[in-house]
């Protein structure tokens, strides 16, 4: 791993044992090149992680991650048919509702059951 080496603070710039330098604007690029399509979504700014990482631990961060994976699902999911399958079992159920329904209506008016 790679150590800090040197920190200038008027230039906004870090140096690395090997000898890199990453000033700010590198550092954003990188970021958001990592992050690119790897969360569905709204992705996650550096602000976001910058706030989460500063008012507590690391697992308001993963917290913020697994929702904006959850939001990206949901959006995903808009706009998809339901199954052919589910809607045959949906379908069904309805049916039988329905016929549980009038039978029991029936039984009621001729005075089989009562209540």
């Amino acid at each position: 791993m790679t150590e800090i080496k040197q920190i200038n603070l008027e230039k906004n710039m870090v140096v690395y044992n090997d000898f890199t330098e990453v000033d700010h604007n590198k550092f954003l690029e990188t970021f958001e090149n990592y992050w690119d399509k790897r969360i569905a979504g709204t992705d996650v700014n550096p602000f976001d992680m910058e706030r989460f990482m500063k008012r507590g631990s690391s697992k308001n961060l993963k917290q913020l991650i697994d929702g904006k994976k959850a939001e990206g699902f949901d959006e995903a999911s808009l706009g998809k048919k339901v199954d052919p399958f589910l809607m045959k079992i949906i379908v069904f159920g309805c049916i039988i509702m329905i016929v549980v329904v009038v039978a029991f209506v029936l039984l009621n008016k001729l005075g089989i059951i009562t209540f």
